[in-house]
């Protein structure tokens, strides 16, 4: 299932469960990790370039600030100074990658290959057999946009290259958040695994009308 974080703890038959149904910041992370988790067990996998670039750059500004540190009594003011330049360099380097590259995507991904699905669930021959289609071969881009304090959040669905979302084929679907969390916290993760494997499906097979339009999630197959 989806990584836990601080905020779920295991209920007695395994499920997810929140704390706190009224703490919106720990349920939009719960389906964070449940869409990112849905999204690989359907046989896609994380493209990780992007990670390993903001991962690099965010080392060497450790390096740079570790160096800076142990030879300010040693390094020349003009030394100190490259070092500090370097420093923020590298950092807005990293801001960079979130801002214009990734652009807010909750998870960039690798072309997949059909029957690499991880989990035999009852979705995934149908997965398997439309992963054939030239939109699961390019990879995806897969946002999940919510407003803050807001009670719907859009899982969006798009070709990686298509960042910004303009895509015609883009396919958006808005989730109530309470659809998928009984009152005593517990996340109904297979339930929402299902549906993002519908959309992932609806979208390969080119049901997607753009992000400015919200399918019906029961008309997705």
């Amino acid at each position: 299932g989806a990584p836990q974080n601080d905020a779920a703890v295991g209920a007695d038959d395994d499920a997810l469960k929140i704390k706190d149904v009224y703490d919106h910041g720990a349920m939009r992370r719960m389906y964070d990790d449940a869409t990112v988790q849905a999204v690989f067990d359907a046989g896609y996998a994380e493209d990780t370039r992007t990670t390993d670039v903001k991962i690099t750059l965010s080392v060497c500004a450790i390096i740079v600030a570790l160096v800076a540190h142990f030879t300010k009594n040693s390094a020349s003011t003009r030394a100190q100074w490259v070092m500090v330049v370097a420093y923020v360099i590298l950092g807005a380097g990293v801001s960079a990658v979130v801002a214009f590259v990734e652009r807010d995507a909750l998870v960039l991904t690798r072309p997949r290959n059909a029957g690499e699905a991880k989990n035999a669930r009852p979705r995934e021959a149908k997965n398997a057999s439309s992963a054939a289609s030239t939109r699961a071969s390019h990879g995806l881009c897969v946002k999940l946009k919510c407003k803050r304090f807001d009670s719907v959040l859009s899982l969006v669905v798009t070709r990686k290259e298509d960042k910004l979302s303009r895509a015609k084929d883009a396919l958006r679907v808005d989730v109530y958040c309470g659809d998928y969390i009984s009152e005593d916290g517990t996340f109904h993760e297979d339930a929402y695994e299902a549906l993002v494997w519908d959309i992932l499906d609806a979208y390969e097979r080119g049901k997607g009308r753009g992000s400015d339009v919200a399918l019906d999630s029961r008309k997705l197959k």
